[in-house]
Parts: C-alpha cells; sequence; structure tokens
C-alpha cells in the first residue's frame, strides 16, 4: 500500500497495515530483486540466441555462445518463477495474518467477526478493503468504550 494511500487513515489502522507489511517485507524485497534480475537476463538470451542464430555463421564457438545464453535465459526463468511463486505465498500470509487478526479480535461480538471473516473468504480480491474496514470498526468500537 503507498504511503499517501495510507494519509487517509488513523494511527490504529496505519499501525495495523504496518504490521502486516513489516511481516511481508523480507519476502516482497527478494520477490523485488528476483524479478528485477530475472526480467534483463530472460530478454537478452533470448535477443542474443536469436542473433547467433540467425545473423551468426555456425562454428564450434558459437555452441559455447548458445549453451552460455540458454542457460542464462534458463536462469532468468527460474528466477521469475521464485518471484511469482514467493508473490503468491505473501498473498497467502497476508491473507491467513488478516483471518487471525479478525478472529482474535475481543473487541466486535462473534456475529460481526463471522460477517468479516465471511467477507474476506467470499471477495480475496478485496481482503485489504475487508480488513481496513474492520480495523475502523474495531476502532470505532474502542472509542466508544473508553468513553
Amino acid at each position: 500500500m503507498a504511503s499517501e494511500s495510507k494519509e487517509r487513515f488513523s494511527a490504529y489502522v496505519k499501525h495495523e497495515v504496518d504490521a502486516l507489511q513489516k511481516m511481508l517485507a523480507p519476502k516482497m524485497k527478494k520477490s523485488l530483486l528476483y524479478g528485477a534480475i530475472a526480467i534483463p537476463l530472460i530478454i537478452s538470451s533470448v535477443f542474443n540466441l536469436y542473433f547467433l542464430l540467425v545473423h551468426v555463421p555456425s562454428g564450434a564457438e558459437m555452441v559455447w555462445f548458445l549453451l552460455l545464453f540458454a542457460v542464462l535465459g534458463a536462469v532468468g526463468m527460474a528466477l521469475f518463477k521464485e518471484s511469482k511463486f514467493l508473490t503468491n505465498d505473501m498473498r497467502s500470509e497476508s491473507y491467513v495474518y488478516m483471518q487471525e487478526r479478525v478472529k482474535n479480535s475481543s473487541l466486535l461480538n462473534q456475529e460481526l467477526i463471522d460477517r468479516y471473516i465471511h467477507d474476506l473468504q467470499s471477495e480475496p480480491k478485496k481482503a485489504m478493503d475487508t480488513f481496513i474496514m474492520f480495523l475502523e470498526h474495531e476502532e470505532r468500537v474502542k472509542r466508544l468504550m473508553n468513553q
């Protein structure tokens, strides 16, 4: 979540979202690094393989270059696949974190908790919005209890 979009949230919601981001930060960093390395490797390997196969006359030394660029392309593809795996893992980890956070709420009654869990499960693409709505609701209840 971008920092400018977090500005509209209260400190309570920001704290919870920051805790989620802190939990996901190592995997996100690794995923971005793998993706940043993989894309140039794949593109340069495909370009160089095409150039070697189409425009360079065949020879004994060309086989080594073909092998080198094929291996670099394979490494790039493996890194890209690992990046995708880490992204999916982050998504499922954040989903589990949100569900556990909602389930462990002591401020809301069980009916509301069940509704938020149902909303998280029924629309996973809107999980972050549902989680933020839950946090805002929980904050309102907390404020009312403190008055």
